[in-house]
């Protein structure tokens, strides 16, 4: 799994590390922001089960496209 490539590069100033999300970082906030979108005041929710659910997410997606090549 290709987890570690990075979404977005960004030209790391000099010195410093290179930054950037990984695909899976980037994937799982996408998924994220969507599962956070439904919420209401109303939702009882509880942060680490959405966590997990978008790294799933994100795991699944990146395992489906490996499966492109």
């Amino acid at each position: 799994m290709n987890n570690k490539d990075r979404a977005i590069h960004v030209i790391p100033a000099k010195g410093c590390a290179d930054s950037g999300l990984t695909k899976r970082e980037h994937f799982a906030a996408l998924a994220m922001q969507g599962l956070l979108s439904g919420i209401t005041c109303d939702t009882e929710w509880n942060e680490r089960e959405v966590s997990s659910i978008a790294v799933t997410c994100a795991d699944a997606l990146l395992e489906e496209l490996e499966g492109e090549g």
